[in-house]
């Protein structure tokens, strides 16, 4: 029933395309059920292009004229390809310049005898009455397990697998040429384990919008023994459907050469062997939904010659093959990268539960979103010089991860980049030289970080950045104060000592010294206990948890000072000049003890002009001269230093 429906669905694709004569679309089919070169009855049309059609003229006999056709058969169907006119008795040549992707030329025949093996021949035969000659054409051998069809428009070659006639191989390779393959033509191949396709779907051009992309379509939706039913879906204009296909139950490894691979096209096929996936060079697009609810395969290679790998906004997967960009691995033990790659996309790695070493390529300039959300075997990875970016949580609960190495070059890490990776083994934590950008909680509760060391080019930390580090002794900033205050902290457990550990105690922070007494990771360091600032705005937090600073004075620069800039204990003086306008809440001490004593370069009536959040006790305004002995609350400078009337 499986032919002669394959024969129905021919009758009138043949009517079609033969008796055409020199027309532009040419049509022939190869049988399964008959192995042999045969003519379809619809080409009996052209038979009446061949009758005797003689040239009436006035002449005489001599000069009489015939018809000569210059016919081509594609494996039994005969195709009228030139016609001309010639005398009698004359010799007659004729070339073949034409050539077929899924046809070889076997030879010229005249009269049914073969005359000659190349692609002209020559008839020396005195020849009398309408005559044609054949220039036969066969399948080629890789076409030869295979019944299909060929037609050609507007010089374009249309091959369309219909049926395969050998159904008990296991492997199949559908060449590079065929640009349809019908519904079902693999229906029954059920020893199936390994197949190539030049596609995935129905055809190259399959629209996204249908279940023609998906693999399975040419599987069929037929039950045959030893297949197993697989549900696949696909999106469309408004929704998500899905499509019911009978797989060969042994498929394991699977090749696609090109064309896009849209929403759901190898979904769902997690209950199948499958081993490998390669995606060739020409693979022009992956949708963020190729491989929805399939995660079993063992490996994945991507063609190492990609030149595209576009992305879209919302990529949860491998992204696009189209501009540099990974969208989706399978739950893989392995995996190789195209030199190529620029971008390891949304949830590529995402609950890989096999993966434990990954070396990046050197053209990897980001890490998105949650890349590596899960992936809990996953023990190493080299991160290569020239990446940009780590996104928010990318190695959330990576909980085997011990080593990654942080480049220079990264500029970004995201919120939650290294959360709950309870392995990750760096005793001496050493930010990136260009790191602009730190999210909150990047690494929280780990029990092995015990210095952490900034570059200065830092200037936006998230909150609780590196918190509950309970082994935390110190943090070493490469720069200088003014380099500092450009950090902005995000809330009062953000900067990196305050909350870094449970309780009161904080571990040291360290500012880069050439005459500093603390050597540490090559350079020398100092703790500071008298500072100066001189920016126009401070901002929060920045010393918060600093115990030691004991003196510090604002320039006259300074016009803001932000919430909690300083310790939460501590005993110290500070100079607050009069272009102070605005005091954030708890500026300078967290709890409001009163042993801090305050030196306000302007008078009562100033100090009381400033927006203050707080209420805070200035215990001495500035007066040059020497007040009356009752004001005790007045101060001057002596020789650059503070000298307290009296």
């Amino acid at each position: 029933m499986k032919h002669l429906r394959k024969l129905l669905f021919l009758l009138p694709l043949s009517l079609l395309l033969i008796g055409c004569g020199n027309s532009k679309t040419n049509g022939s089919t190869t049988k399964k059920d008959d192995k042999t070169t045969t003519k379809s009855d619809s080409k009996t049309t052209t038979k009446e292009n061949e009758k005797t059609t003689k040239k009436t003229t006035t002449k005489d006999d001599s000069e009489q004229e015939y018809n000569f056709y210059h016919v081509f058969d594609l494996n039994g169907v005969e195709v009228v390809k030139d016609k001309k006119y010639y005398a009698p008795g004359s010799s007659l040549t004729v070339t073949n310049s034409y050539s077929y992707d899924c046809y070889d030329f076997e030879g010229y025949y005249f009269n049914g005898e073969k005359v000659s093996d190349t692609k002209s021949a020559n008839i020396t035969t005195n020849l009398t009455g309408d005559t044609k000659i054949i220039a036969k054409f066969v399948p080629k051998s890789e076409m030869s397990i295979y019944e299909f069809t060929y037609e050609k428009v507007d010089d374009k070659e249309i091959i369309t697998i219909i049926d395969v006639i050998d159904e008990t191989r296991y492997s199949y390779v559908v060449p590079w040429y065929v640009t349809n393959i019908s519904f079902g033509a693999f229906n029954g191949c059920s020893a199936t384990r390994s197949i190539e396709l030049p596609f995935c779907g129905a055809r190259e051009d399959s629209n996204e919008f249908s279940s023609e992309h998906l693999l399975g379509t040419i599987f069929g939706n037929k039950e045959y023994e030893g297949s197993k039913k697989i549900q696949q879906s696909f999106k469309t204009s408004n929704s998500v459907s899905s499509a019911t296909f009978y797989f060969p139950e042994n498929l394991c490894n699977i090749r696609i050469s090109r064309g896009p691979l849209y929403y759901g096209a190898l979904s769902n096929l997690g209950s199948l062997p499958l081993n490998k996936l390669y995606l060739d060079k020409k693979v022009s697009y992956l949708d963020v939904d190729t491989f929805t609810g399939t995660r079993n395969f063992q490996s994945i290679s991507v063609s190492t010659q990609h030149e595209l790998y576009k992305s879209n906004s919302n990529n949860t997967y491998i992204t696009e093959i189209a501009t540099d960009k990974l969208i989706y691995v399978s739950n893989v033990a392995s995996v190789t990268l195209p030199s190529t790659l620029k971008i390891i996309g949304r949830s590529a790695f995402q609950s890989n539960n096999q993966l434990e070493e990954l070396v990046l390529p050197e053209g990897v300039v980001e890490i998105e979103n949650a890349a590596f959300n899960g992936a809990k075997a996953l023990k190493n990875i080299t991160l290569p010089n020239g990446i940009k970016k780590i996104g928010n949580i990318a190695f959330i609960n990576a909980t085997s991860l011990e080593t990654i190495n942080l480049p220079d070059s990264i500029e970004y890490i995201g919120t939650e980049a290294f959360y709950g990776c309870d392995s990750l083994n760096i005793e001496t934590l050493v930010l990136p030289l260009n790191l602009i950008e730190v999210g909150s909680q990047v690494i929280y509760n780990n029990p092995t970080v015990k210095n952490i060391v900034v570059n200065k080019n830092l200037v936006k930390l998230g909150s609780q950045a590196f918190a509950v580090l309970d082994k935390l002794e110190g943090v070493y900033y490469n720069g200088t104060i003014d380099d500092y205050l450009k950090i902005e902290f995000e809330s009062n457990t953000s900067n990196f000592i305050t909350g870094s550990q449970d309780g009161d105690t904080h571990p040291v922070f360290y500012f880069l010294d050439d005459e500093g007494d603390v050597e540490f990771n090559g350079n020398k360091y100092s703790k500071p206990t008298k500072i100066t600032i001189d920016a126009e705005k401070v901002n929060n937090y920045l010393f918060l948890g600093m115990d030691y600073i004991s003196e510090v004075k604002f320039s006259d620069n300074v016009k803001e000072i932000g919430e909690m800039v300083f310790a939460v204990t501590g005993t110290r003086s500070f100079i607050i000049p009069k272009s102070v306008t605005k005091i954030g809440s708890k500026a300078f001490n967290y709890n409001q003890v009163h042993d801090t004593s305050f030196f306000y370069e302007g008078t009562q009536e100033e100090w009381n002009s400033i927006n203050k959040k707080d209420t805070v006790h200035v215990m001495y305004y500035y007066s040059d001269t020497e007040p009356e002995p009752s004001s005790t609350h007045y101060w001057c400078y002596e020789d650059g230093n503070i000298k307290v009337w009296q």
